[in-house]
């Protein structure tokens, strides 16, 4: 169960992130949402980054993690 709350946050905050990124890109840079759009889209990425792996006590599963190509 502590897994799939990990990965409920992962994507809750990839999606956060990506939709503020959004609203950042079409929002003026002379507006006032600037500055507070961009610290959202900073945190939240880093939020997302932190918990898509999930915490070091989960149990990993081996070979979850193998790069693009390798055998």
């Amino acid at each position: 169960m502590n897994r799939a709350f990990w990965q409920l946050g992962a994507r809750l905050s990839a999606a956060l992130f990506l939709s503020t990124s959004a609203a950042l890109f079409f929002t003026p840079q002379e507006s006032d949402w600037a500055l507070p759009l961009a610290v959202l889209a900073l945190g939240l990425g880093a939020a997302w980054l932190y918990l898509r792996d999930g915490p070091p006590s989960l149990p990993r599963s081996p070979g979850g993690d193998k790069a693009v190509g390798s055998a």
